[in-house]
């Protein structure tokens, strides 16, 4: 048995031996615990007396005090000072394998704790940071990891209890912010962008780093910005589109209304502009079509002489487009071509009827000239041409004709002559002056001219056959030169000299070959070096085997060739090591690839093994160790990470039983401690954040209720004491608060009916007021209508009032007094005239009648 067995099998028993030991008292056991220790170490004690023995026995006391209490340290955790007792025991004895794997452990839980207390500072130092800057959920967050990881942390208990209190001064001002956000998200849901973006920045002023209101208002900015912008294209687009359509460039009119019907497509006025200004192009289109095909028959009638139905189709397309100048100027074409074809047939008619009766009284010399005119107007006519004939028969007879017919001949003859000698074309210009002169022997200028072209012609004989030699010369010159182009062209121009020659025609034959063969020998040349060529470019690029077949290609046309063969035995040579390394790549690559596929399956050991067999087959390449580096990281990160993941798991459970149990902080807590554990897994935090919801949700519901019940009693008491307006106010602000809530909705459409009354009420007395200060006005600036007017309407507006009635009373009466009053000046008034036109006419009895009636009208009038 261990030591360390035995100090936790029988912690009382060695207490009290090392105790004694300590004070120099010492009792010799001969079994039980203590001779097992002593086996353990196989050592034996002293005897008693023995200085040595004294010495032996007072190490081991030592030894075994030290290693009690490095326990009793390890066990409070305090790692420094059990780590120190177990290192001087080590002193003590040196060998003692128990002690160094105790060292081991401690140091494990050391470099574990340095861990923790790091960890520790970094979630308070996290907590601080969020703490500072306001964000008081991740701060609590951050300050319960730190308890997790040490629970009885002063400084993180502190900081957590701050940031709980002022949460939950929080949380009173989200219920706030949250009812804000409300209202202004069903504004902006109804569109009104402005009062929404209000009730956005009054959120915002309750929370300023929460981004949603912001970004709402940034959106609603956005909107506003957007729908002005479309608001200025789409009316810029209609006003195009009206100027295009005023203007009858219907076209662009139409694509102008169609981009306003895309900006706002619930706008009726794009919409019916664009079906007019598609049945108006369609209209175009269809007039234009009919337009097109009946120009298009015109011009086919036209072509074939049909004047008429030419003449109808360009009329019909007049009709379609009377301002369009193709059709008129066509008709004026067909009518001149009429016109002139009619005033030829006249004239034509009229020659051919003047000289058949010329050649019926035998005037065949009027005739043939009549015939003449008419031929001269249709030349394709073939009847004046065959009585113009038959006139010049009638004429001279047979034999006036055959002297007439020899004289055309050799002047025809002659004058063929003539020109074949000006063209210095003698053999033929000989012949002709040959036939003239044997048309008319007794003729002298053939036979001179004959004569001439014979001296002529001995000349160039002479001059021929110098050149010829000289040809040839040069030919046989260029054949020894082996200049062949040049020797034929020579041969064929002493060919050209002397045709009958045979010399020529043989030597042009034997140079086409030598040409032909030496074309073919350049056309080979040129295939070899286009082979060699491309052969040495596919051996630059490393393409032996195409390089090769090239060399050989090369060589098949050239067999004597040494250049084709010294690269074949090149490329052979490389093949041969290409093969030799392609054996060791594919075995290496056979390696890697089994190795790349046990690490995928994680068959991490195989794996290795495979990647350090390809190292030896090629020690140079760094892949395979860098993989097998890789692996030996993996598997320790997999031992590593196999005890976080315990530690994981077991914090996990705990937490979930926490939470099951509606232990809501005990198991958020819990939770911290496991996201410390592993920060990258989200089902902790999912879990954190589960919790915080239920009891956010929880405050929020309690505080919302008490929210809603104080904001009832307001409402309720101002409604009561006829506050109209606040209750309304109050009711709005409650029903925001719980939406679903009736009560206060009832109570917002009672107060809204009251309202209504109210208003309805002041605006008929102030319309009626109104009314009746201006019936006043009118009445005492003697308007008498329109105050009567007036007063009319104002007893409409209030039928049981006494005071519109009485004016209304008031005014009929004064009305009639005017009219009595009027009807009496116009009596008055006839009979002053009458009796002023009596009294002119002298007639005074009348007149003075009709003065003392006027007078009894109007006693005061003088």
């Amino acid at each position: 048995m261990k030591l360390s067995g035995y100090t936790r099998s029988f912690p009382l028993l060695t207490v009290i031996l090392f105790s004694t030991v300590a004070f120099g008292l010492f009792y010799t056991f001969r079994g039980g615990a203590f001779s097992t220790f002593r086996h353990t170490e196989q050592e034996s004690f002293a005897p008693a007396d023995s200085l040595q023995g004294k010495k032996k026995l007072s190490q081991d006391s030592l030894f075994a005090a030290l290693l009690i209490s490095s326990d009793k340290a390890i066990t409070e955790k305090k790692y420094d000072k059990g780590l120190s007792d177990l290192e001087q025991a080590l002193r003590i004895k040196p060998a003692n394998l128990m002690v160094k794997d105790k060292i081991v452990k401690v140091k494990s839980l050391l470099a574990g704790n340095k861990q923790q207390d790091e960890a520790l500072q970094k979630a308070i130092a996290s907590g601080d940071a969020y703490f500072a800057v306001k964000d008081y959920l991740n701060a609590k967050s951050a300050y319960q990891v730190a308890i997790g990881l040490n629970a009885n942390d002063p400084a993180a208990k502190e900081k957590l209890r701050k940031t709980m209190e002022l949460l939950r001064s929080q949380k009173a001002q989200n219920t706030l912010f949250d009812v804000a956000v409300a209202g202004a998200d069903k504004l902006f849901q109804e569109g009104d962008y402005a009062k929404a973006q209000q009730e956005y920045e009054n959120a915002s002023k309750l929370l300023p780093g929460d981004p949603y209101p912001k970004n709402k208002i940034n959106e609603i900015i956005k909107i506003l910005v957007d729908k002005q912008v479309k608001d200025e294209e789409f009316a810029k687009a209609v006003a195009s589109g009206d100027k295009f359509y005023a203007a009858k460039n219907f076209q662009s009119s139409l694509l102008d209304f169609k981009k306003a019907a895309v900006l706002k497509p619930d706008e009726k006025y794009p919409q019916d502009k664009i079906k007019e200004l598609t049945d108006i192009l369609a209209a175009i289109k269809a007039k234009d079509d009919a337009y097109q095909k009946a120009v298009a028959l015109g011009d086919q009638f036209f072509a074939g002489i049909q004047y008429p139905d030419a003449i109808k189709s360009y009329n019909e397309a007049l009709v379609l487009k009377p301002e369009q100048a193709y059709p008129k100027q066509k008709i004026k074409e067909i009518e001149g071509i009429m016109a002139r074809t009619r005033a030829a047939q006249a004239d034509y008619d009229k020659y051919v009827a003047l000289a058949d009766s010329f050649y019926i009284g035998k005037k065949y010399l009027d005739a043939r000239q009549n015939y003449l005119m008419a031929s001269s107007v249709k030349p394709s006519e073939g009847y004046p041409k065959e009585m113009m004939s038959k006139a010049d028969k009638m004429m001279n007879g047979q034999e006036a004709q055959m002297a007439r017919e020899l004289e055309e001949q050799y002047a025809r003859t002659l004058a063929d002559a003539d020109k074949l000698l000006a063209d210095l074309s003698y053999e033929p210009a000989r012949a002709a002056y040959s036939k003239a002169s044997n048309l008319k022997p007794s003729e002298k200028y053939p036979k001179d001219k004959i004569r001439q072209i014979d001296e002529i012609l001995a000349n160039a004989l002479r001059d021929k056959e110098e050149q010829y030699k000289l040809a040839i010369s040069t030919a046989d010159k260029a054949v020894v030169n082996k200049v062949y182009e040049t020797a034929k062209s020579e041969y064929e121009k002493a060919l050209a000299i002397k045709p009958a020659e045979g010399y020529p025609k043989l030597k042009i034959a034997e140079v086409e070959k030598l040409i032909a063969m030496e074309a073919k020998q350049k056309a080979a040349d040129a295939r070899y070096a286009n082979t060699i060529g491309k052969a040495d470019s596919l051996l630059t690029l490393g393409l032996y085997p195409s390089a090769r077949a090239e060399f050989q290609n090369a060589l098949k046309m050239k067999p004597a060739e040494i250049y084709p063969k010294n690269r074949i035995s090149e490329i052979d040579l490389a093949l041969a090591d290409l093969e030799k390394q392609k054996a060791l790549d594919n075995q290496f690559s056979a390696l890697i690839v089994k190795a790349e596929q046990m690490l995928v399956t994680k068959s991490y050991l195989p794996a290795k093994a495979e990647f350090g067999n390809a190292l030896k087959l090629k020690p140079l390449e760094a892949y395979p160790k860098q993989k097998m580096d890789e692996i030996d990281k993996i598997l320790a990160d997999l031992a590593a990470q196999k005890a976080i993941d315990d530690r994981y798991l077991a914090i996990i459970a705990g937490a979930d039983k926490l939470l099951a149990s509606k232990s809501y902080d005990e198991a958020r807590v819990a939770y911290q401690n496991a996201v410390g554990v592993k920060p990258a897994e989200t089902y902790p935090k999912d879990k954190i954040a589960e919790i915080d919801r239920l009891l956010a949700d929880m405050a929020a519901l309690r505080s919302l209720d008490e929210n809603y019940n104080a904001v009832i009693a307001r409402a309720d008491q101002l409604l009561a004491g006829k506050s109209y307006e606040p209750a309304r106010t109050e009711y709005t602000s409650a029903s925001a608060l719980k939406p679903a809530e009736k009560y206060p909705k009832d109570k917002i459409a009672e107060i809204e009916t009251i309202l209504a009354a109210a208003a309805k009420q002041k605006a008929l007395d102030t319309d009626y007021a109104a009314t009746i200060g201006r019936g006043d006005k009118l009445l005492a600036d003697k308007s008498y209508e329109p105050a009567l007017a007036e007063y009319q309407a104002a007893l409409k507006l209030k039928p049981a009032e006494e005071y519109p009635k009485g004016k209304i009373g008031e005014i009929g009466e004064i009305l009639a007094g005017l009219e009595k009053q009027k009807s009496l000046e116009a009596q008055y008034a006839g009979l002053i005239t009458k009796s002023d036109k009596l009294f002119t006419e002298k007639s005074y009895d009348q007149a003075r009648a009709d003065f003392v009636n006027a007078s009894a009208l109007k006693p005061q009038e003088s």
